[in-house]
């Protein structure tokens, strides 16, 4: 136990150091070409699985190590993007193997141990969940969501639970046991999910009983800018001005090398994935303003948002259909661009 500890943290220390110095490097140099990018994140990955069979550690576990490796990089949301689809093949064979590797005496042998632990492992996660999400100072609503949408048992367990049984450590009743709570919390979370504002409108009132809403925001004011255009050199100063942080979402990578040299809080990726949208804040931000001139993102925004939202585009049919749908003010770029060329022009004169 003492030496697979200690090569553990000698193997996690490498992967942390090295993503910092090395893959963040690589990650970057290959930004621009999609398909380079992904295949480098995956050999990464397929590195530290192969150095931790060559130590003797759990090939799960030079896994779970390179992975963490990774998040240390900036690129790491984009990264996780572009893994999700083979994210999810994966995860559905892996339960495949579970679902192969039992049988249905295995399943339900502690079937009524299983909901017991359900009804008291889900309903105090979403408790603890909530406790500490207020007392971070975040809203009723922002808590009570976040908490219902975390009452589901983690994949993690499961690949532990595998692992043991594969050493001996646990029975395959064990296994099922821990199956039979994931498939049944995973079924009800997603109505959770699907649902949560309907719950909350219903329970908000009790809510409101147990504490009163201290009017106090989820976070500090602040905005987030997707991507640039001819009117960035504009926009950013005047957000600067008013909002006490401005978070870029961008996916060119020399943009963001731009953004990263002159200290600006930055996100890269494309803002049309929505992991990338929440790691921006943009759930919790004042205003969303988008330079990107994509409709069909805009499009999403304006529907969705129910926060100040603005656009650019060079569409008059495009924008004026953006402010029926709900965006606060759409600016038609040509015409913005020939106002601060004159605006220019004549401060020269």
């Amino acid at each position: 136990l003492g030496r697979i500890t200690f090569l553990g943290l000698v193997l996690g220390a490498a992967s942390f150091l090295a993503s910092k110095t090395v893959e963040s490097k690589l990650l970057g140099g290959l930004s621009d070409n999609k398909h380079a990018f992904f295949i480098q994140g995956l050999g990464w990955a397929f590195l530290f699985i192969a150095l931790a069979d060559i130590v003797g550690l759990s090939l799960e576990i030079g896994g779970f190590l390179a992975g963490i490796s990774l998040g240390q990089v900036p690129y790491s949301t984009e990264l996780q993007e572009k893994v999700r689809p083979l994210t999810n093949l994966l995860l559905a064979v892996f339960f495949a193997s579970i679902g192969l590797s039992l049988n249905a005496q295995e399943l339900f042998s502690y079937w009524k141990e299983a909901l017991i632990a359900i009804a008291v492992l889900s309903s105090s996660a979403v408790i603890v969940m909530y406790a500490l999400t207020r007392w971070q100072g975040f809203s009723t609503e922002t808590s009570f969501k976040s908490s219902i949408n975390l009452a589901m048992m983690s994949e993690f367990g499961l690949v532990a639970g595998a692992v043991a049984v594969d050493q001996g450590l646990l029975t395959a009743g064990i296994l099922g046991y821990m199956t039979l709570i994931k498939l049944i919390t995973n079924g009800y979370s997603v109505y959770l999910i699907q649902f949560n504002d309907k719950i909350y409108n219903a329970v908000k009132p009790y809510l409101n009983v147990v504490e009163k809403e201290t009017g106090e925001k989820d976070s500090e004011d602040h905005a987030v800018i997707f991507g640039n255009s001819r009117l960035d050199e504009v926009v950013r100063p005047v957000a600067d001005d008013i909002f006490e942080k401005v978070v870029f979402v961008e996916a060119n990578p020399h943009e963001m090398r731009k953004l990263e040299k002159e200290g600006e809080n930055f996100v890269f990726g494309d803002p049309r994935h929505p992991e990338v949208r929440r790691e921006a804040g943009v759930e919790d931000a004042s205003t969303v303003i988008s330079l990107e001139e994509d409709f069909d993102l805009d499009r999403e925004m304006a529907e969705n948002l129910e926060i100040p939202f603005v656009a650019v585009s060079d569409d008059k049919a495009e924008a004026d259909r953006l402010n029926e749908l709900g965006a606060d003010h759409v600016i038609l770029e040509d015409k913005a661009v020939e106002r601060i060329l004159r605006d220019r022009l004549e401060v020269k004169r």
